[in-house]
């Protein structure tokens, strides 16, 4: 039964994409998916007021890094060998998500 369910899922999507009302898709071409995270990459890295590292992002915009355990476990933000090494890394930036880009 669950092979079943697959099965028809898939028929269904490949349906939609020939018909083009699979997202915005036209008619007999792949899908754009959406992005749901708008991934950027690590520029560079600051401390803030608090002396809390910020992970500078591509696009302008600054996401804290902080090593906060149990919580949080990233060692990696306590040297500067460590950030350097997280350089061109990816981060969800949560101010892009919002605004949409």
């Amino acid at each position: 039964m669950e092979s079943q369910m697959r099965t028809d899922r898939r028929g269904l999507v490949q349906e939609q994409i020939s018909h083009g009302t699979f997202w915005n898709s036209s008619p007999g071409t792949p899908p754009e998916l959406p992005n749901f995270a708008m991934e950027k990459r690590i520029v560079g890295f600051h401390q803030d007021e608090e002396r809390h590292w910020v992970a500078e992002l591509e696009c302008g915009h600054g996401q804290h890094v902080r090593h906060a355990p149990p919580w949080t476990n990233r060692v990696w933000v306590t040297t500067a060998e460590g950030r350097d090494s997280r350089l061109g890394d990816k981060l969800d930036c949560r101010k892009c998500d919002e605004d949409g880009g």
